[in-house]
């Protein structure tokens, strides 16, 4: 995929190789609403930006999507996009416009044979990020251990991701805060007590939401927050600990 930015027009083009990389590209962005694009100029944070899709043979379609975080690195970045609600009337003519398209390519990893620790120890940033957003549980095993927060970021539009490899991605020291707060906007991730005590319990989640989520814990987490010492921010101990009473008075 290469990436045309227009910045000053607030649109940028994507042009794909095939057909493949195209429904691969779409299906995960619908799945999980975002995707991940390498800059070499970031765009405005929270700015809305029209994204082209298209093909050498003439291909085109549009979608929204506004910047929900930008991560600097030396003669550009990476920036996160949170896209608008795809209509059913786009998903059928992108459908009926790509339904000869040919299907996807054998995964790379399968038809080498070579160990994914080592294939994903040659890559660059770039190509980790890439093949976090569809990698089996194998790779996943290696990218969630990644220091890179833009892994960790493709890593959530995976739509093969458990609540387990959730776990590992905030306890991950590299997890920025927009990486925790993206998981915490998944209703069907924050659904799970394992995923809400490792939010509230890492000292990079934004402060309201760790403090929001304080109330949704079990009361034998909280009295385990309550007796910490250190370690755990204040205003989250005593939240817990108001919570824990709270629920013993009744």
């Amino acid at each position: 995929m290469q990436v045309n930015p227009q910045l000053e027009s607030a649109r940028i083009e994507l042009a794909f190789d095939d057909d493949a990389e195209l429904r691969e590209f779409v299906a995960a962005a619908k799945a999980q609403g975002a995707f991940l694009l390498e800059l070499t100029e970031l765009p405005t944070p929270l700015a809305s930006y029209t994204i082209a899709l298209r093909l050498e043979s003439g291909f085109e379609t549009e979608l929204a999507a506004t910047v929900v975080q930008l991560f600097e690195a030396p003669g550009g970045g990476s920036a996160a996009f949170q896209i608008e609600a795809l209509s059913r009337g786009w998903a059928l003519e992108f459908e009926r416009r790509l339904r000869q398209a040919r299907e996807p390519a054998k995964d790379h990893s399968e038809m080498t044979g070579v160990p994914p620790i080592v294939r994903i120890r040659q890559m660059n940033v770039r190509e980790r990020m890439h093949l976090a957003t569809k990698a089996d549980r194998t790779e996943r095993a290696t990218l969630l251990r990644d220091g890179s927060p833009q892994v960790l970021m493709g890593l959530l539009t995976n739509p093969r991701v458990g609540a387990d490899d959730i776990v590992q991605i905030i306890r991950n020291p590299q997890a920025s805060p927009g990486v925790l707060d993206r998981v915490s906007k998944e209703n069907r991730w924050m659904a799970n007590s394992e995923i809400q005590k490792a939010l509230v319990r890492n000292p990079k989640t934004p402060a309201p939401i760790a403090i929001r989520l304080v109330d949704s814990l079990p009361t034998e987490e909280l009295r385990k927050l309550a007796k910490i010492q250190s370690g755990l921010r204040e205003n989250l101990r005593k939240a817990a600990l108001r919570v824990y009473l709270k629920r013993n008075r009744r």
